[in-house]
């Protein structure tokens, strides 16, 4: 899984790339002293810097977790249950698109990182209809689907007095 890389590769070349980018850094801010056209250089050099540091202590305070080949091989079906059907941004109505891609995010953070408990929390919370209830999903459970056809009598009703306000104005 890419966290453990990530892990490992902090942990062996993480120290090596600071200080290489902060030899970077140092030499570019002595080059744009003396030379301006040198200062967006060094600005890039302090920003790869500073991102380095952050996703390095990132990595190295979050050990990566063990998972075993069944552990792998479960939260890789989680993950694609979840992911495929539930809250992809391209299967649920637009109203829903901007939460959906914030629980999708999540979805593969908690998968990189091998963390199976949250993928199955993810899961559970949307095939329970807890977060939102995807189109596809609507149409395969019966719970959800008259949940759906309450949500839609009710914004019908809505829909309806609004245009009678409207009607009577004029």
């Amino acid at each position: 899984m890419l966290h453990e890389f990530n892990g490992e590769y902090n942990q062996r070349l993480g120290e090596l790339i600071k200080r290489l980018l902060r030899l970077r850094e140092e030499r570019l801010a002595e080059a744009s002293e003396q030379d301006s056209s040198h200062q967006e250089a060094y600005q890039e050099a302090t920003a790869d810097s500073a991102s380095l540091k952050k996703e390095y202590e990132e990595n190295i305070k979050e050990p990566p977790i063990e998972l075993t080949k069944e552990d792998r091989e479960e939260i890789k079906k989680l993950y694609r249950q979840a992911a495929s059907r539930l809250c992809h941004p391209d299967t649920v109505e637009d109203s829903k698109k901007q939460q959906a891609e914030g629980i999708f995010k999540a979805l593969g953070s908690a998968y990189e990182k091998g963390d199976k408990e949250a993928v199955k929390k993810i899961l559970e919370a949307l095939q329970s209809g807890e977060i939102f209830a995807a189109n596809s999903d609507v149409i395969n459970n019966k719970k959800l689907l008259k949940k759906k056809i309450e949500t839609l009598k009710a914004e019908v009703v809505s829909l309806k007095t609004e245009i009678e306000k409207i009607e009577n104005r004029k």
